[in-house]
């Protein structure tokens, strides 16, 4: 994870777009014409708005440069250290349960959760 990294990455997606200017880049991204300019020259990471707004001009899927600045879908997507997990599936059998409740009718969900308050129901008495 570094600067030199992303610049790397940014780099190559550059040549790979044909080597367009990055003053043309910038203006199609709708970002400041010195943002990659101002970063690398600084060694800093450029603004993450930026990042991802160049990356859909470059036709580049955003983490591709977000990645090696630390910033991964998983940091975006997860619960954070201290909360106990949220709405987020804790492991493969959790991660099933949605898949087949996904692939549920409305009315199959219903006589599920009938079966269920009727299970827990029994249990509690």
């Amino acid at each position: 994870m570094s600067v030199e990294e992303f610049f790397s990455v940014y780099d190559a997606a550059l040549k790979a777009a044909g080597s367009p200017s990055e003053s043309s880049v910038m203006r199609a991204a709708g970002v400041g014409i010195d943002t990659m300019r101002n970063a690398r020259r600084r060694a800093s990471a450029p603004d993450l708005l930026a990042v991802v707004k160049i990356a859909h001009t470059l036709n580049v899927p955003p983490f591709e440069f977000l990645k090696p600045l630390g910033l991964t879908p998983n940091m975006l997507f997860s619960p954070a250290p201290d909360q106990a997990g949220g709405d987020i599936a804790h492991d493969d059998l959790e991660v099933l349960l949605l898949k087949i409740w996904r692939a549920m009718s409305d009315e199959e969900r219903l006589g599920l959760m009938a079966l269920l308050k009727a299970r827990i129901d029994t249990n509690a008495a």
